[in-house]
């Protein structure tokens, strides 16, 4: 039974789900019959008009069949997966309860809701990602989960474009998030995340907001022409344990570069603000460092 579970499956976008799915010229058109079949799931680069969810099924990996032939990684990737929903779709792919997911080189695009949401699962990975064009709600919408972004990406939401709820840690390694309507990135809850670098540009609110409890570091990260660069934002309800450190970022070109509510203790090193209406709303506690 795992053997079967684990082997490897190919899609394509001049595949068949009559097909077998175990080379390439025997592809299957479908996540949604690859992920049936296998958890190694091959797939040529292409849009795919297709939604999907997933629950209970852990060992996931999707990524293109020729990433080992020298694609070049620049963020947001060109020449990748696209798998395409609708206005009218929920969300494009959903992943509940699946531990060590693995995706690579997959554009998420056009959801009524979320575009790519990850429930409750343990030890995931995304490289070159990216989830575009929500309706009503995220991009990457993420709960209850551990997870790494590696130069993930995520535009034109009508919320967040990384958006973290309830218990889990993550990291974002050099992704971009812009022009969503809400946050660039907000951690949320008792969510721990690490940002290392990257850049939040446009954004309706925060370029990154850490809120409601969530303890998160940032690091070397760009944030230019939000409404706010970096805002840590405490709630009525209150969070006392609200505490993070920014270290070489930079804000600039923002309505206020960095906002720090009651409730919340700040260390900020070595950062730098230009062209910024505000450089700073602070109600909380903020030490900073040259």
């Amino acid at each position: 039974m795992n053997e079967v579970l684990n082997r490897t499956i190919f899609v394509s976008t001049e595949g068949d789900d009559n097909n077998d799915g175990l080379t390439i010229e025997t592809a299957l058109a479908s996540f949604a019959k690859a992920l049936s079949l296998g958890t190694n799931i091959k797939v040529k680069r292409g849009v795919y008009n297709e939604t999907f969810a997933i629950v209970n099924k852990d060992n996931i990996t999707i990524m293109p069949y020729d990433n080992n032939e020298g694609y070049s990684h620049e963020v947001p990737c060109r020449d990748v997966i696209t798998i395409r929903g609708t206005q009218l779709d929920n969300n494009v792919a959903s992943f509940t309860n699946c531990n060590n997911l693995h995706i690579e080189e997959v554009v998420f695009d056009t959801a009524g809701n979320s575009v790519l949401k990850i429930v409750d699962c343990n030890n995931v990975v995304l490289n070159y990602c990216q989830a575009n064009n929500s309706v009503n709600l995220m991009g990457f919408e993420v709960i209850n989960t551990n997870a790494v972004f590696n130069k993930c990406y995520s535009t034109k939401n009508k919320y967040d474009g990384f958006n973290f709820h309830g218990y889990g840690t993550t990291i974002l390694n050099d992704c971009i998030s812009e022009y969503n309507n809400d946050d660039g990135c907000s951690h949320h809850d008792g969510c721990v995340g690490t940002i290392n670098g990257g850049v939040f540009e446009g954004n309706g609110k925060c370029g990154i907001a850490p809120a409601y409890g969530a303890k998160v570091n940032v690091y070397s990260a760009i944030c230019k022409d939000n409404k706010i660069g970096i805002g840590y934002l405490s709630t009525p309800s209150g969070h006392t344990d609200m505490k993070g450190i920014i270290n070489s970022c930079v804000m600039v070109g923002n309505a206020s570069g960095l906002k720090v509510d009651e409730l919340c203790s700040i260390y900020a090193i070595n950062c730098k603000y230009n062209g910024n209406t505000t450089d700073k709303q602070i109600t909380g506690t903020l030490v900073e460092y040259e």
